[in-house]
């Protein structure tokens, strides 16, 4: 099928130039399809289990079998071997709108196209044997969440992008946490006192409730006494909207340029902290996978220059001691950010984290004191936020 004609076909509005180029009708067999790759890297690095090495296999069967599907795959996927992280980043708007049709783990097959390349450039950062094995387990996992959210074999968009984070290689695994590096990118501003070594943060941009909440979060949505964040300078101080357990104050404050020093902005290289299920939240399984991340940054990852580490997670909700209490690990975890709010939400950050593949009504499972107390929340009317966070300790990377 011509390529115009495979466009419309799977709902792909706008074909980049470069697509044309590795776009071929009647593809040859390719790689990342083949049953025997698909095998090796399961054996070799560890990137499927038994309870799912079926599925991808049938899966890739499924797609051999419409001509049209695996040109397509083929041409993204030999696209993926070479390009630049941001240029793969951008494939995902390729990715047939009705992939379902042909099969629910189209997307992964992207992915595996990646996966020399993928390897490749974590042995040139020192990984090897089981540290190797550690980072590829992002396939199983992914293949797993889709499969529980669609209750049924699939490789959903979602981790379409999370994998490719790995891909890429701007990520690893290690203890309790896993480590992309990022530009920081939030409209915010951290000054630390250079006597005292007290951190304030302001909120440079953005329209903000009045109670100091991001206008349009869910429960609050009424612009009266909404106000922006405002940042400016003069020449003997910093002025804006100070941020605190993640609200913004709608009164400005000033502070001494003689007095503070500017330690990050959104242009700044940081490290994200992301949070698996089932995470070690004690004090001293943190503490290790903190510290030993910066090892291995340091002595692996020499061109990554990160200032801090930072999170956005529902899990730094301030909200969630109400909930809780306050001798919670994740209440007590959520304590070591200085906190500020992020974008808009629904108000259900961390539903699908909690009850993956679950409908929120009454059936909701009470199996864990967090299930339990949460389902009372959601179906009560509560909230949970989204919410970023920098940990404010700049020894770890000094």
């Amino acid at each position: 099928m011509k390529l115009c004609e495979a466009a419309k076909r799977f709902g792909i509005e706008e074909i980049p130039e470069w697509f044309s180029e590795y776009y071929v009708e009647n593809a040859e067999p390719y790689f990342a399809l083949d049953r025997d790759f698909i095998l090796d890297v399961e054996k070799r690095l560890g990137a499927f289990t038994d309870a799912y090495i079926g599925y991808v296999l049938d899966a890739a069967e499924e797609i051999k079998r419409d001509p049209v599907a695996t040109d397509w795959i083929v041409a993204l996927g030999k696209y993926l071997e070479t390009c630049d992280g941001d240029e793969a980043r951008l494939t995902r708007k390729l990715i047939p709108a009705n992939y379902a049709e042909i099969s629910e783990m189209y997307p992964l097959f992207a992915i595996i196209a990646m996966i020399p390349r993928m390897e490749a450039a974590y042995r040139a950062h020192g990984f090897d044997g089981d540290s190797l094995r550690y980072n590829f387990r992002v396939f199983e996992i992914s293949t797993r969440l889709s499969t529980i959210a669609q209750h049924k074999p699939a490789f959903t968009l979602t981790y379409y992008y999370w994998s490719m984070l790995y891909t890429l290689c701007e990520i690893f695994d290690y203890g309790s946490f896993n480590f992309q590096i990022k530009k920081l990118g939030n409209n915010v501003k951290l000054f630390r006192n250079k006597n005292t070594g007290e951190y304030v943060l302001f909120q440079t941009e953005g329209i903000m409730h009045r109670d100091g909440k991001t206008l349009g979060d869910a429960g609050f949505t009424d612009e009266e006494g909404s106000f922006t964040c405002e940042f400016t300078e003069t020449e003997d101080e910093y002025i804006g909207n100070p941020a605190q357990n993640n609200r913004i104050s709608k009164e400005r404050i000033a502070i001494k340029k003689a007095d503070y020093v500017e330690v990050l902005n959104k242009d700044d290289e940081v490290i994200g902290l992301h949070i698996p299920r089932n995470v070690d939240f004690s004090p001293e399984a943190i503490e290790a996978s903190l510290r030993g991340a910066v090892e291995i940054i340091k002595n692996q990852f020499p061109e990554w220059k990160p200032k801090m580490y930072v999170c956005a997670s529902w899990l730094l909700d301030p909200g969630l001691e109400d909930l809780l209490g306050s001798e919670s690990r994740i209440v007590k975890f959520g304590k070591m950010f200085k906190r500020h709010p992020g974008g808009a939400s629904n108000g259900r950050g961390g539903y699908s984290f909690v009850f993956l593949g679950y409908e929120e009504n009454e059936d909701l499972p009470e199996d864990t004191s967090l299930r339990r107390k949460l389902k009372a929340h959601y179906l009560g009317g509560g909230y949970t936020y989204f919410c970023p966070g920098i940990i404010c300790d700049e020894t770890y990377f000094n």
